[in-house]
This record gives structure tokens, C-alpha cells and sequence, in this order.
């Protein structure tokens, strides 16, 4: 059986190798993992302890910067990983120029993972992008109370609902991200743990120096799809609780 993944396309420029009428496709993926959430999924799949799990991939990421660095291709069987050269010189002599050329890895597929990916089937979902579910949020859990709709400063906060995902990263997607508004003016931004379409969990660490009160809990996210040029928006109001242990810090 195939497993589904959605693409959708851009239109290719003449100048750069297109053709009228041709289109390059963008892969929407399914999930963005972090570090971590590779070491608990490691843990959970392969019965190893989550540290065991997080040091292994320390390990192994460490020993690959070190390799690569050193000129090195790396062929771990099912996958290698190789250098290469980005942009052009000038002439047969020609010397390499940083910012007009660029070192950078490349992946290559051994005959397992070409195997695992010829089972993949690729979905065209351009035709359905404006009509794609805009994030929802159909609940907000305090676990320091257990109870909705409300906010404990420093504690974490469960967020369900769908199209949560976004990228945690905040230098590639600084306008992604869940924040606590007044009056529609973010007032300190969330810190986010986990994550997916579903659910989202995040600790607002920056509201101990918020006054208590009502708020808006509002999530900006392009759920997984790079490509989006700007997050959609969901918001909920939520009661901002300040509890006596809680410290300022900047968000």
C-alpha cells in the first residue's frame, strides 16, 4: 500500500532551465521533527531508553560535521552523504569565490531507501490550497489546574485543535508561533515543546509579568507548508493566571 504526500507546484522560469507550461513540485510534509522528537520516537519504536536514544544521535550528528569537514563522503549503506560545489568559476583555472560559490551536502539514496520512497504516492494538492482548513482550536488545557480556557504563567498549556503545525525554528520562521494578545497587540510569545496538526503544547514563560486577566491565546502557523507566504491565524480567549512562583523573562 502507498503512502500518501502532498505536493504542490511552482511554475518553472524559461531563464533558468523551464519551459512554458512546466512546473517544479514542493513536497508538504507530513510532520517537522526536532532532535527531540526523533529521540522519544527512537525510544518508543526501538525500545531504547530516550537518553540512550538522544546521545546516539548526538553522537552519530557529531561525527558527521567533524567528517564532512574534513572533506570526507560518508556511505552509511542505506544513504550517503557526499560534497559538492554550488555556482560556477571562471575557466578550467578558475578559483573558488566565497558568495559567489558555496560548499554543501548532498544526500544519496542506497537501494533501500530508493525502495521506500518508490512507495510513496505523491498527491497534487495545488488546486486545493485556498481551500485548505485554516487552524482551529478547539481547546485549551492548563495543566498546572486542569482547568480550560486559561493560563498558568511558566506552566504548560495544551493546545488541540487542527492545522496547529508550524516550524519551532525561530530563525526560519519568525512569524510562526503562539502568543498571548491584548486588545489584538501580541504581549509575550509562547515557548513551544511539542508540536503537530493536532495538538500543540507551549509554556508562556514571559506572562509572570503580565497582569491577570483576559487574553487571547492566538497561533500563527503555516502548518508544515513552507511555502505558505504568511501564517494563518487562530485565537481563542483564554484567562491569564499568575502564579506565585512564576518569574518574569523576556519572550
Amino acid at each position: 500500500m502507498k503512502k500518501e504526500i502532498s505536493f504542490r507546484t511552482l511554475a518553472t522560469a524559461e531563464g533558468v532551465g523551464g519551459a512554458e507550461g512546466r512546473c517544479r513540485c514542493n513536497v508538504i510534509h507530513t510532520d517537522i521533527m526536532s532532535s527531540e522528537d526523533m529521540a522519544r520516537e527512537m525510544s518508543e519504536t526501538m525500545r531504547m531508553d530516550v537518553v540512550e536514544a538522544r546521545h546516539c544521535m548526538d553522537a552519530v550528528c557529531s561525527y558527521i560535521v567533524r567528517s564532512l569537514a574534513r572533506g570526507r563522503k560518508l556511505n552509511f549503506g542505506k544513504f550517503s552523504l557526499s560534497l559538492s560545489i554550488r555556482g560556477t568559476v571562471d575557466g578550467a583555472d578558475g578559483e573558488f569565490v566565497p558568495g559567489e560559490n558555496e560548499v554543501r551536502v548532498n544526500i544519496q539514496a542506497g537501494a533501500e531507501l530508493r525502495e521506500a520512497l518508490g512507495k510513496m504516492r505523491p498527491i497534487n494538492a495545488t488546486a486545493q490550497e485556498e481551500k485548505r482548513e485554516k487552524p482551529r482550536i478547539t481547546s485549551v488545557i492548563d495543566t498546572a489546574t486542569g482547568a480550560e480556557n486559561t493560563v498558568t504563567a511558566g506552566e504548560k498549556v495544551l493546545i488541540a485543535g487542527s492545522g496547529l503545525l508550524m516550524d519551532t525554528v525561530p530563525e526560519t520562521a519568525p512569524d510562526e508561533g503562539v502568543w498571548l494578545e491584548a486588545g489584538g497587540v501580541k504581549v509575550t510569545k509562547g515557548r513551544v515543546l511539542a508540536s503537530g496538526s493536532t495538538t500543540l503544547d507551549c509554556v508562556f514563560d514571559g506572562a509572570a509579568g503580565l497582569e491577570p486577566g483576559e487574553y487571547q491565546l492566538a497561533v500563527y502557523t503555516r502548518n508544515g507548508d513552507p511555502l505558505r507566504p504568511a501564517p494563518s491565524k487562530a485565537r481563542r480567549r483564554v484567562v491569564l493566571r499568575v502564579g506565585a512562583g512564576a518569574t518574569p523573562q523576556s519572550s
